[in-house]
């Protein structure tokens, strides 16, 4: 046998064998595509990148939106918290997900969510304004626009003090509060 086709054949093996049916990798794009439906309509979102998996199973979930028009760090507050929510809830509750999962329940701990604001038209918002809004880990990131940007003009919040600020929080991310209750998540 010629050296290329041995190649060829590995190949096969390795990654068509290996990806080719991932049911849960099915799932992560079907939740993205939902997601971005969803989230375009009710919020005036654009999904513009995913990512989150591997070939032995995924452990972390990644997206990022494009926000057009201002966003006041109250209303990005409520509107990574609905994110958040959603996608735990979703993705703790579909068995296809939850064998994929390398760690199961998927906590903040495993999400990298981020929310790019922008204005209507597509430029930066003005100075000082919150124009990314993120949750990863244990916290949520507000990030002013500023047209030189540092590390110390992010503030941090966790996410229980999020939770503590939003209005019947209990009854619309119980999720999120089992998260923070269970393992710490934001303290």
């Amino acid at each position: 046998m010629k050296p290329g086709w041995l190649v060829f054949i590995l190949s096969l093996l390795m990654y068509g064998c290996c990806n080719a049916d991932s049911s849960w990798d099915k799932e992560l794009d079907r939740l993205d595509n939902s997601i971005e439906k969803e989230y375009k309509e009710k919020y005036n979102l654009e999904l513009i990148a995913t990512g989150g998996g591997s070939v032995e199973g995924f452990e972390l979930y990644t997206l990022r939106f494009i926000r057009y028009g201002e966003s006041p760090i109250e209303e990005s507050r409520v509107l990574i918290l609905t994110l958040a929510e959603r996608v735990l809830t979703e993705i703790n509750q579909n068995p296809s997900l939850v064998k994929g999962m390398i760690k199961y329940p998927f906590t903040t701990k495993n999400l990298d969510l981020g929310i790019f604001i922008r204005k209507p038209d597509g430029n930066f918002l003005n100075e000082d304004e919150i124009d990314i809004v993120g949750i990863s880990g244990k916290k949520i990131r507000y990030v002013p626009y500023k047209s030189k940007r540092s590390i110390s003009d992010t503030t941090f919040e966790s996410i229980k003090t999020a939770l503590e600020k939003v209005q019947n929080s209990r009854s619309r991310f119980p999720y999120l509060w089992e998260c923070v209750e269970k393992s710490g998540a934001g303290k």
